[in-house]
Formats: C-alpha cells, sequence, structure tokens
C-alpha cells in the first residue's frame, strides 16, 4: 500500500512541477514580448526625433545654399 501511494505521490508531484514549469514559461515570453514592444517604441521615437532633425538641418543647410548662390549672382550681374 506503501508503494502504490508513493508511486502516486510521484506522479502528481511531476505533473505539478511540468505544470509550474510550462506556467511560467509563459509568464516570462508575455515579459520578453511587453520588453521588446517597449524597445521598439523607444527606437521608433528615437527614429522619428531623428528624421526631423535631419529634415531640418537639411533645410537650412540647403537655405544657406541658396542665399550664397543669389548673393553671388548679385556680386556678378
Amino acid at each position: 500500500m506503501n508503494r502504490l501511494i508513493g508511486r502516486l505521490a510521484r506522479g502528481r508531484k511531476s505533473a505539478a512541477r511540468r505544470a509550474y514549469e510550462k506556467l511560467e514559461t509563459k509568464i516570462l515570453v508575455a515579459q520578453g514580448r511587453k520588453a521588446m514592444r517597449a524597445k521598439a517604441g523607444a527606437v521608433a521615437n528615437l527614429t522619428r526625433k531623428a528624421v526631423k532633425t535631419g529634415l531640418i538641418t537639411g533645410g537650412i543647410a540647403a537655405a544657406g545654399v541658396v542665399v550664397k548662390a543669389i548673393r553671388k549672382r548679385r556680386r556678378e550681374g
């Protein structure tokens, strides 16, 4: 009788351990997914800011070139 109870207890214990590990894996995957979304959001925000800065800088540089060309034409003509 003791042996039978021991076997049943071992079976239940391993089943409980498997269920726990499966649940733990699901939780860790969910946390990893959340962290990746946060990182992707941060990268998107940084990229957006960099593009805006690049556009502004490019506009200023283009305006400088146009102003130089206009001044040069006035001097020559």
